[in-house]
């Protein structure tokens, strides 16, 4: 298993550029070290984009 912070990391995103939705329920930045993923979960990633 591994946790969200994990995942993040390994696909090279900032996890605070992104907000993160595990199993239909939004996770906060302080929860992806804890925060396991397993088969089966659903996780969706936001991430956010500056511009101007």
């Amino acid at each position: 298993m591994r946790t969200i912070a994990e995942f993040l990391r390994a696909r090279g995103v900032d996890p605070r550029l992104v907000a993160v939705e595990h199993n239909g329920e939004i996770v906060t930045r302080d929860e992806y070290e804890q925060r396991e993923l397993r088969d089966g979960d659903t996780l969706e990633v936001v991430h956010f984009v500056g511009g101007g």
